[in-house]
């Protein structure tokens, strides 16, 4: 489980733990002497216009100018006092990263190429969570369009390295869907050709795509217990797989001051990663010549190597599938075919556009 305990702790708790040193943020002290000049410099200005003479410009200007300055004021205070509320909040975080083994960072970006991060422009993290061996959570941002088309996108995610490459697997959750036609969130859409169909309640959940002639391999991926771990722990995230790299994302942002974030990346990456991973470690392209064999099952592998010396490490390599050669994916099945979503901006255009031709016609 998660150490949630710096989540909890109040605002005093989590400033008296501060480090020696540390600060809050405040208006910079040449900022205050620099608007204190200002503000003196006016009042000698205009003391100065009254009584050399032109008295109307110069009360003109001296007004201009105290207005300026303390709109400046108030701005650069509120941006401070902005700073110093989110400022234990940037503690609280860093210390419950570093109480999971995870590491804090405040505007990074997962890695991997899943499509949330091939879309748009001026990608951007806030918040990211993780390690090299646990996994990762957070939130990216994008835009798309530009001027006055140009729309913010937010997502949340959580991602996983898997010990071996498996194809290029999508899939779109149902309960996430938009609530206008139950449309998919997805930037992008793909081929109703490359659709997968799996047994059980699985298809009312979720809709499998994999690249054209990787049916069967999906269906080695997700086996039962597979299906039911994403149905009973991820059932409100789309995922993609991509390479070695499992992405979990749901548009939108979340708020990773509550505990509820951190027990959706929890379950997921304990409950979920793990027999998809399983899947991963043995699953090989088989359309791909020269791959390493199979990983078997680890309770058989124990059996066989009971009692073996120790020098036997090459036969238990063999074994567990350990191989000098990586296991690739062919270049049919890295990328299913998809494009671009239309967005809602694009949707209304679309819409605007036939409605303007069927009444045109009528």
């Amino acid at each position: 489980m998660f150490d949630l305990s710096w989540l909890q702790a109040s605002t005093a708790e989590v400033l008296a733990a501060a480090p020696p040193g540390w600060k809050r943020s405040r208006l910079p002290r040449r900022d205050l002497v620099a608007i204190g000049a200002s503000l003196a410099a006016i009042v000698v200005a205009s003391i100065a216009g009254a009584v050399v003479g032109g008295i109307d410009e110069w009360v003109g200007f001296a007004v201009l100018g105290a207005f300026a300055l303390i709109a400046y004021s108030l701005f650069a205070y509120v941006y401070a006092a902005v700073r110093r509320r989110r400022e234990p909040d940037e503690l609280r975080f860093a210390w419950t990263a570093g109480a999971n083994g995870l590491r804090y960072l405040r505007g990074a970006l997962p890695s991997g190429g899943t499509m949330i991060m091939r879309i748009g422009h001026s990608l951007t993290g806030d918040r990211h969570f993780g390690s090299a061996g646990r996994g990762e959570f957070g939130v990216l941002q994008y835009s798309t369009g530009y001027g006055r088309g140009e729309e913010r996108h937010t997502w949340h995610y959580i991602a996983a390295r898997l010990p071996a490459p498996l194809p290029h697997l999508v899939l779109d959750a149902a309960a996430n869907n938009r609530p206008v036609f139950g449309s998919s969130d997805l930037p992008r859409v793909f081929d109703k050709r490359q659709r997968v169909s799996l047994e059980g309640g699985f298809d009312r959940r979720f809709q499998l795509y994999a690249p054209a002639e990787y049916a069967q391999d999906a269906l080695y991926v997700f086996t039962p217990d597979v299906m039911a771990a994403f149905i009973d722990n991820a059932a409100a995230y789309d995922v993609e797989i991509v390479d070695d790299t499992v992405m979990f994302f749901s548009e939108g942002g979340v708020d990773y001051r509550r505990a509820e974030p951190w027990t959706d990346a929890e379950r997921i990456l304990t409950a979920v990663v793990p027999v998809l991973a399983e899947r991963a470690r043995r699953y090989r392209d088989e359309r791909v010549a020269g791959q390493p064999p199979r990983a078997i099952d680890q309770d058989a592998a124990a059996r066989e190597t009971a009692g073996a010396a120790a020098g036997r490490a090459g036969d238990a390599d063999a074994l567990t599938g350990a191989s000098a050669a990586a296991p690739t994916i062919a270049a049919a099945g890295r990328r299913l075919a998809s494009h671009r979503a239309f967005g809602w901006a694009g949707a209304a255009v679309v819409f605007v556009l036939a409605m303007a031709l069927l009444l045109r016609g009528l």
